[in-house]
C-alpha cells in the first residue's frame, strides 16, 4: 500500500521498482493480471532510469511465471542497459543466466515469442 500510495501520490521512481518486484515475487500477487502491472510498471520505471526496474522486468521477460510465453530478445536487452549502467542485481542475473558469449544457461520453460513485450497492454 506504501509504495502504492508512494507512486500516484509522488511518482516515486523508487516506489515503483519496490513495487515491480512485489508484483513479480511475492505470492499475494500472484497471476497474470498482476505479472501485467508489473511489467507496465516496470517500463515506466525503466524509462525514468530505473536500472533496478530494468532488470527485474528484464528476468522476467525471459521467464515469466503466467504469461503465455518468453520475450527472450526484449528481456536481454533490459538486463544488458541495467547491467551497462552498473546496477549490481542485473549484473548478477547476467552471471546467472548467461554464458560468456551471451547464451542462456537456462532456456525458459515457456515457448520463445520474440517481440512479445511490444504486444503487452
Amino acid at each position: 500500500v506504501c509504495y502504492n500510495n508512494a507512486v500516484k501520490g509522488f511518482n516515486s521512481n523508487v516506489a515503483m521498482g519496490m513495487l515491480v518486484k512485489l508484483y513479480f515475487d511475492d505470492p499475494t500477487f500472484s497471476g497474470i493480471e498482476f505479472e501485467k502491472k508489473g511489467i507496465d510498471l516496470a517500463k515506466k520505471a525503466s524509462h525514468k532510469g530505473n536500472t533496478y526496474a530494468m532488470a527485474l522486468l528484464g528476468k522476467q521477460l525471459i521467464y515469466p511465471k503466467n504469461l503465455p510465453y518468453s520475450d527472450v530478445e526484449a528481456g536481454t536487452k533490459f538486463l544488458k542497459m541495467a547491467a551497462n549502467s552498473g546496477d549490481e542485481l542485473a549484473i548478477s542475473y547476467m552471471a546467472k543466466y548467461f554464458d560468456g558469449a551471451g547464451r542462456l544457461f537456462i532456456r525458459p520453460v515457456k515457448k520463445v515469442k520474440n517481440r512479445f513485450f511490444e504486444e503487452l497492454k
